[in-house]
């Protein structure tokens, strides 16, 4: 038997929380054995019902009216402990008993507010693939427990449950299915508890989840969590208001000295209490009320079942509530329990935290009696499986025989639920054992591969060991060897004094050609330089050109849009008028048929007028003779004035016409005009570049060959340099052979020819490399002052090519401005002409309405005339008046026929006045495209010479391109 131990955490401060002005709770540190509790004095002592033996209590502070207690348990952390040295102080240990086969249970308990859910789950978010350092002890000992099977390299596998208890109902916080309400009653839809003799209390259909890894079981966590019941009241912003247990069982497969099998498996509860709370000082109404009571209920039967416990009563309250029952192994059963019982050092909290730490105190004295799991062999389970499994056929053939011992439908259930799994389990277990066999076969032959490659390794082995007995013995030698060297050794270091010393003034005169070296590569950066200056101007006159292309392509496009845009103003113009004197022919079709038909009208009257005089009056014949020839009179004149209006608007639409005619060509040699100046100007434009080009690429080959000339006499003096240099130095060694020989004879005296010798070599050869640099000097400088004159001569020719092109382009827009006045000015006089046809037209039609009207008048005074006389020549002969009728049909069927004729002259003219319209419009269409395709081929030939024709500088590939010269800015001396 052993004690359950007593863990209490003091709650430490959040973020930005200011500290309690006087806390009540005091410990020794952020880990010790005890805390200490400061009390009033007043405080009645029945308010903590604590034996004498266990609670200490003593007076301090001043005049003896504060009493301060001290409380003892197994671990006691302050509110500077953080969330890793409780773990480690607590869990740790509880874990490895876990995987040594125990049942385990840490839960925490305590008031509200107090840190509960911070200390069992804390933050549990995973940062670089482990726990944040605000993680609880759930998130460690899921990536402790993860790590150590890992390094065990065992088999294992870990299960995890998460079940909540809310108003005295389970639900499944890892199910998938949506959470159904829980009302608490008989009929609720939480999971049903059974007690199976064997293994404890067991939750029906409570989903047991395999897990991967620890951040697989994170995930669960998490997924549960979220799932959790929890609200904000006055005393916790997220109050847990449910118990939550969170379980992990691990199965570890061990092989036994024998070759068994054997299952070690150990269980983790991971308990999560909601908090106590004064439900006046909480707020709780309603729905937080009825929580807050069942919370409580919960509670004070756990502590009912530790005083139980402790006062060992025969009875024990377990199944009051459904809290103690999941706890049933926890407290008092063969499981290792430890609890966190959390408080708070707020002077307000008092009466909870004494009463938390009281019921602490009392759990400390509960004993339980921890048992390993029987570890069972894969055969003794199989056994226990098949055993399993008769029995439960027993059962159901003594259910079908309906004999022995019928079950409820519920125990049916359970037992069905049984089998299935012992049946997967032996299935599973079978696999296994196949791929166990398998598994033994494969380590079997790599096992004789082993140690084959063993053996060859043994083999190499002496090879290697005779082949270092042989170069030890070669290294004995090579000592020898060493020992001469060292004698040789000595002598040349004599020997590499004297070079030393000769190696100095050497020293001396390589760093003044040094500095000779680094002005003639300054000298050689200038000249590139300077080339890169010219490439720049050279590529400058390029964009020039390019600029002049551009201009000369968009005046030729606005040239080509304002000689598309006459082209269709032209033709709109000749379409117009060929409408109007479309219009103009069946108007005077119209207004002649009119008069026709009124005029065969008026000749019907006068017929059935005739007819009716010679009915009646027969004698008044004189007077119809006068009448008949009164009216051949009027109905020639009408037709004369017919006849002299047909041909008035023939000679207006030939005058039309012809106008129309003349003014289009007018306005067509203007814009051709303006269009031979514009190609003028064009050529000249290019023929201009063409001349700048020339002149450019001659400059610019001479800047190159005056460069490249520069660059290569540069380049000899350099090589020549070198090899005097190179000769120098050959010499130089030659003598210091000679010397070498001659020194140990009189080195006095070789001494001081060596100087003389050296300084008058050093001297010459300075001499001729400050002349070389002089003529170098020279040759820059009358480079440079070439150089210069030419790129002055360019620039030159630059300037006035572009006040050639200035000018060109005032002409270019003052030839554009006089064009588009010729066109403006044709315009006008078309729509002038325009106007002119219409008055006129209007008048003639104005006139003939007259005359028309002064004949009407003229017939009806006539027929006035004949009336009267008819009245006063009643008695005519009726054969008179016969001819008269005869007469009168002549003279209007023949002014009919002339009615007819000039109907068919105006025809016949209109016609032929928009034949010739049309034939203008063909015309100006034809001259519009070709002029655009002469715009077309200019713009195309400029392109042709300002690009492909345009010659310029290739580069050859010979020039040298600036380098870097490999030069030695330092060396050490030997």
């Amino acid at each position: 038997e052993s004690n359950i131990q007593v863990v209490v955490r003091v709650r430490g401060m959040a973020p930005g929380e200011a500290p309690p002005i006087q806390p009540i709770l005091s410990t020794s540190g952020p880990h010790c054995s005890s805390i200490n509790v400061a009390m009033e004095v007043q405080q009645s002592a029945s308010a903590v019902n604590v034996a004498a033996n266990s609670v200490q209590s003593s007076l301090v502070g001043d005049g003896g009216n504060v009493r301060e207690r001290s409380y003892p348990f197994d671990h006691v952390f302050g509110p500077e402990a953080d969330q890793g040295m409780v773990y480690q102080s607590v869990v740790g240990p509880v874990l490895n008993e876990v995987m040594n086969g125990y049942n385990c249970t840490v839960f925490a308990y305590g008031q509200t507010g107090t840190g509960k859910t911070h200390t069992m789950e804390g933050d549990l978010t995973s940062q670089l693939g482990t726990y944040s350092a605000e993680a609880g002890i759930i998130p460690r000992t899921l990536y402790r427990l993860f790590h150590t099977l890992e390094l065990s390299k065992d088999e294992y596998s870990v299960h995890a449950t998460f079940v909540e208890l809310y108003n005295e109902e389970l639900r499944d916080l890892l199910s998938d299915e949506a959470p159904q309400p829980l009302g608490g009653g008989k009929d609720s839809a939480g999971l049903r508890m059974y007690e199976d003799k064997g293994k404890g209390v067991n939750i029906q259909g409570l989903e047991d989840i395999p897990m991967r890894d620890a951040e697989h079981g994170l995930k669960l966590l998490r997924k549960g969590s979220q799932k959790r019941h929890i609200a904000a009241t006055r005393c916790n912003e997220s109050s847990s208001r449910s118990h939550c247990v969170f379980t992990l069982t691990v199965h570890i497969k061990e092989t036994t000295s024998k070759g068994e099998d054997v299952l070690r498996t150990g269980k983790l509860n991971l308990v999560d209490l909601a908090g106590s709370e004064n439900i006046g000082r909480s707020g709780a109404e309603n729905k937080r009320a009825r929580e807050a009571g069942m919370i409580n209920q919960s509670l004070l039967t756990l502590g009912r079942v530790i005083n139980a416990l402790v006062e060992k009563s025969s009875h024990i309250p377990y199944r009051e509530s459904k809290l103690t029952r999941l706890l049933q192994e926890s407290l008092g059963g063969r499981t290792k329990t430890c609890i966190i019982a959390t408080v708070s050092s707020e002077r307000s909290n008092m009466e909870e935290t004494l009463s938390t730490l009281d019921y602490a105190l009392r759990a400390k004295s509960i004993r339980n009696r921890p048992e390993v799991n029987q570890r069972m062999t894969r055969a003794a389970l199989i056994k226990e499986y098949v055993h399993e499994i008769e029995r439960l056929k027993g059962d159901l053939l003594a259910s079908r025989e309906k004999s022995g011992i019928f079950l409820s439908p519920e125990s049916w259930q359970l037992m069905q639920e049984e089998h299935d799994g012992a049946r997967s389990q032996v299935e599973e277990l079978r696999r296994h054992g196949e791929v166990v066999e398998s598994k033994m076969v494969s380590l079997k032959e790599q096992f004789e591969q082993s140690m084959q490659l063993l053996l060859k390794r043994e083999a190499e082995s002496k090879t290697i060991r005779s082949e270092f007995e042989q170069k030890e013995e070669e290294l004995q030698q090579i000592l020898g060897q060493i020992d001469e060297l060292k004698r040789a050794e000595q002598e040349e270091r004599e020997l590499r004094e004297a070079y030393m010393r000769s190696e100095k003034r050497l020293d001396g005169v390589a760093r003044g050609l040094r500095g000779m070296f680094y002005e003639s590569a300054g000298d050689v950066d200038g000249l590139f330089s300077k080339l890169d200056r010219k490439a720049k101007v050279e590529r400058r006159n390029r964009d020039l050109l390019a600029e002049c292309q551009a201009s000369l392509a968009s005046i030729s496009n606005q040239l080509e849009a304002r000689v598309t845009d006459f082209g269709s103003s032209h033709e709109q113009f000749t379409m117009d008028l060929s409408a109007q004197l479309r219009e103009f022919q069946v108007r005077e079709q119209d207004k002649l048929k009119a008069n026709r038909e009124s005029i065969d009208q008026k000749l019907q009257a006068l017929l059935s007028l005739t007819r009716s005089i010679s009915a009646d009056h027969q004698q008044n014949k004189g007077a119809i003779d006068e009448l008949a020839d009164a009216i051949r009179r009027e109905g020639d004149r009408f037709v004369g004035a017919c006849q002299e209006r047909s041909e008035m608007l023939h000679s207006t639409c030939q005058s039309l016409v012809q106008d129309v005619s003349q003014s289009h060509r007018e306005s067509l040699i203007g814009v051709r005009a303006g269009i031979e100046e514009m190609g003028e100007m064009s050529m000249n434009i290019i023929k201009l570049a063409k001349e700048r080009a020339n002149q450019d690429k001659k400059g610019l080959e001479d800047v190159r060959t005056l460069s490249s000339d520069t660059i290569h006499r540069e380049l000899a003096r350099l090589q020549t340099q070198n090899d005097q240099l190179a000769k120098l130095l050959v010499e130089e060694r030659e003598k210091s052979t000679n010397m070498r020989d001659g020194l140990c004879k009189n080195i006095n005296q070789m001494v001081m020819n060596f100087c003389q010798q050296r300084e008058q070599t050093f001297s010459t050869a300075i001499e001729a490399v400050r002349q070389g640099n002089a003529g170098a000097q020279d040759d820059v400088q009358t480079f440079s002052r070439q150089h210069t004159d030419k790129v002055d001569e360019m620039l030159e020719r630059n300037q006035s090519v572009r006040e050639t092109l200035k000018e060109k382009e005032r002409l270019a827009k003052a030839q554009r401005i006089r064009s588009e006045a010729g066109l403006n000015q044709s315009s006008a006089a078309i729509e002038q002409k325009m106007h002119g046809f219409t008055g006129n037209f209007f008048t003639v039609q104005q006139e003939d309405l007259e005359q028309a009207r002064s004949t009407m008048q003229a017939i009806s005074g006539n027929v006035d005339g004949i009336r009267e006389v008819a009245e006063s020549s009643r008695q005519s002969e009726s054969r008179n008046v016969q001819l008269m009728r005869n007469d009168i049909e002549e003279g209007f069927t023949e002014a009919s026929m002339e009615i007819q004729s000039t109907l068919e002259d105006v025809e016949e003219t209109c016609e032929v006045a928009i034949e010739g319209v049309e034939e203008q419009r063909m015309l100006g269409n034809a001259f519009l495209d070709d002029t655009n395709a002469q715009l077309s081929m200019l713009r195309s030939n400029a392109q042709t010479y300002l690009t492909s024709k345009l010659l310029t500088d290739m580069p050859t590939g010979t020039t040298p391109q600036k380098r870097d010269w490999p030069a030695v800015a330092s060396w050490s001396l030997v």
